[in-house]
């Protein structure tokens, strides 16, 4: 708890997400994690892996967090250039998004 509660007071509140949401959408792969998919729905992003669903809100800049579930409070960290995340990484794995 004391680093999701330091990680909340380093936050920098103000900041926006660099593209739409509508960017982020899509499927993120991993060789032993295997497939998760991000998807926008009335608004927010859900990231859905396996059998959990993850509803999304934006935390800072490129950085979302799960809000309820097995893993609330976890972050979801999307990077990439042009304009279009590439990966994502959450609980220290990284995916990268499918062609």
């Amino acid at each position: 708890q004391a680093e999701i509660d330091r990680r909340n007071r380093d936050r920098r509140p103000g900041t926006r997400p660099s593209v739409p949401l509508s960017q982020y959408t899509g499927e993120y792969q991993d060789a032993a994690y295997g497939t998760g998919k991000i998807t926008e729905k009335d608004g927010k992003l859900v990231w859905e892996w396996s059998s959990f669903r993850c509803p999304l809100e934006h935390f800072q800049d490129d950085t979302f967090r799960i809000t309820e579930g097995y893993f609330e409070d976890q972050l979801v960290e999307f990077a990439g250039a042009n304009g279009r995340p590439s990966r994502l990484r959450t609980m220290g794995v990284v995916f990268e998004r499918k062609k």
